[in-house]
């Protein structure tokens, strides 16, 4: 059986340019190797685009520019959805204690 708290050493080539030599834990490997994927991607398009105009820096400033608002993006997404969700749960707990009231009230009255 595969220990993913084990760690490992792994390569992963950025551009065709650099290899980057990580130690990380075996259950972050894929999400490595995805970051690379989604990298090399980008950073195909951008070459596409500007071919060797821009300095490899530059590239990899807008790449990481890119992560980042996405990053943002995603976290405030999450943020409205949790303070949603605390609105939401907010109202049923009003509504849960509302009700128990009702229910002590009808017991009451009734004995």
């Amino acid at each position: 059986m595969t220990d993913n708290n084990e760690d490992i050493k792994i390569t992963i080539n950025i551009g065709n340019l650099f290899d980057v030599k990580l130690n990380i834990k075996r259950a972050s490997e894929k999400y490595y190797r995805d970051g690379a994927k989604k990298v090399n991607e980008m950073w195909k398009q951008l070459s596409e685009i500007d071919g060797d105009k821009s300095p490899v820096n530059t590239k990899l400033a807008v790449i990481a520019l890119k992560f980042a608002s996405q990053l943002y993006r995603t976290m405030e997404k999450a943020s409205e959805t949790v303070s949603a969700n605390e609105r939401k749960l907010a109202d049923t707990s009003k509504m849960l204690d509302e009700f128990e009231h009702q229910l002590d009230d009808i017991l009451i009255n009734t004995k």
